[in-house]
């Protein structure tokens, strides 16, 4: 079926004798064109159509005539091809919809005739507006944008109209459970691209369950999943193992004690099993084995060599230490933890700890190290580092207001405040060895380099890691960032030799 939508007509009727010209309903006049019925979505920017008949003809045969004219002209165009000036086409609704989205969060829609019939509000209240209107569509739609450009486009949403989406798409009747939800999480949250917002982080999840239309149920799963990712994510290291084993148990006190009893109703309602896959997925197991190990932070080596050209011991001086580990070794996890978006959960990944000698204790010491650390001791860190701020552009990149870099929750903020400062230089060392890169965002160099996951084989003679591929590989393949050997203080003069997984 061909719809054709008229947004502005002119009629002009001339008569070639004294006799009245007829009068007809344009609108019923195009409900009877027998239009063509073209694949995919076509949008027609103006056609001009010229109808000859005796001037007497009455309503009907005058509107019979022009309704014939009319789908000859757009016959003509359909024929023409979707490449004419004032043709847009696309394969379907979705297709369409994702091009809006994309056009409106750029503020190029006020341009674009073609969506001249949508809604003229802001973005965020637009895309609430068209969800509800069309859920099916915009979720496909959402489904078929790049993951760079989906996660641009929930992070624009306001967390209320977020979750105004959600409602309106989650309209199905299957249900996926806690389990297969949480991996999904996981994996966002491994990819750094799981929303802080709980409510941009249930659209996320639910938009990438694959279900054609998922149920309010996986929508309330979902929303309980993302704020427990938060929560575990944001927890003291020394306290999660304490808050994993509450949430196993569904244990009201102690999840109370924890700052979490909102929880206590939630987990009650989910199943032992459901339970345990949750903390599976979102608490995994990351101790390494005697074979080669697998990580999904193969991002951080990258960065090791970049990470190693930054001044931290200077910076770090005065501050206070843990244990045996000196502080700029901890600035150092911590920085890599900011700067791939995984935060204290860095000092959980066994290479990470090897590449800086930090042991496996130090995970659950950081927070209350970072309440020692003082305004002065920020203050003087970030005067060391402020040369290469001031030579890297920070300020201009945007990097030293970037909320996702700032390590609070669950670190003390004066510790935090550094870290960010440390996190965006480390991120432009990077995208300054990125053709074209320079100024890119930080969820940005995250999503398209970072983003990829290594196996790693440790012996006495190199370590010998294996990366996987991320969105921007060509320029990491041209840079050789993926295909390198350094050697790092901690593992002295046994290489670390980087190949990429073909």
């Amino acid at each position: 079926m061909t719809l054709l939508h008229v947004r502005t007509h002119h009629l002009r009727r001339r008569a070639c004798t004294g006799a009245a010209a007829s009068r007809f309903d344009v609108a019923a006049t195009l409900a009877r064109a027998e239009l063509p019925d073209p694949a995919g979505l076509w949008f027609i920017d103006r056609i001009d159509v010229h109808a000859a008949g005796s001037a007497d003809l009455g309503a009907d045969a005058a509107g019979d005539l022009l309704a014939r004219q009319i789908a000859r002209a757009v016959q003509r165009v359909v024929d023409g091809g979707p490449h004419q000036d004032g043709v847009r086409w696309f394969p379907d609704r979705a297709a369409y919809l994702a091009q809006w989205l994309t056009d409106l969060g750029a503020g190029r829609t006020s341009e674009r005739w073609e969506y001249s019939h949508l809604s003229e509000l802001p973005f965020s209240p637009a895309v609430r507006e068209r969800a509800a209107a069309e859920p099916a569509s915009v979720l496909a739609a959402l489904r078929s944008l790049p993951a760079g450009e989906l996660d641009l486009m929930i992070d624009r949403l306001d967390p209320a109209d977020a979750a105004a989406v959600v409602q309106a798409i989650c309209s199905g009747t299957g249900l996926l459970g806690s389990g297969r939800l949480a991996d999904i999480a996981a994996d966002l949250q491994a990819q750094a691209r799981l929303p802080r917002d709980p409510r941009r982080a249930t659209l996320a999840i639910v938009v990438h369950s694959g279900e054609p239309a998922p149920s309010p149920a996986d929508a309330a799963t979902a929303r309980d999943l993302a704020v427990l990712a938060r929560a575990l994510r944001e927890c003291d290291p020394a306290l999660r193992p304490r808050l994993a084993a509450a949430v196993r148990a569904a244990d009201a006190r102690d999840l109370a004690a924890l700052g979490h009893e909102q929880f206590a109703v939630v987990l009650a309602r989910w199943s032992g099993p459901d339970r345990d896959a949750a903390l599976a997925a979102l608490v995994p197991d990351t101790e390494p084995g005697a074979d080669p190990e697998h990580t999904r932070l193969g991002g951080l080596f990258l960065l090791l060599p970049l990470l190693a050209e930054l001044p931290l011991a200077q910076a770090c001086a005065g501050w206070p230490a843990v244990d045996d580990v000196v502080p700029e070794q901890l600035v150092a996890a911590l920085t890599l933890g900011a700067a791939l978006g995984v935060g204290t959960a860095v000092l959980a990944d066994p290479w990470a700890r090897l590449a800086l000698a930090l042991p496996p204790a130090v995970e659950t010491a950081v927070v209350a190290w970072s309440r020692a650390v003082t305004t002065e001791h920020a203050d003087g860190f970030t005067a060391a580092l402020a040369p290469l701020v001031q030579h890297r552009e920070l300020a201009t990149a945007g990097d030293l207001a970037e909320p996702s870099l700032l390590l609070d929750p669950p670190l003390a903020v004066d510790a935090a405040e550094a870290v960010r400062v440390a996190a965006g230089l480390l991120l432009r060392e990077l995208s300054h060895r990125l053709p074209g890169m320079a100024l890119a965002g930080v969820d940005h160099l995250r999503r398209n380099a970072l983003a990829l996951d290594a196996r790693v084989d440790a012996d006495e003679t190199a370590i010998r890691v294996e990366l996987g591929s991320a969105p921007l590989q060509v320029l990491l393949s041209l840079t050789g960032m993926n295909r390198r050997r350094f050697t790092l203080p901690a593992t002295g003069d046994r290489p670390w030799v980087l190949t990429s997984r073909s």
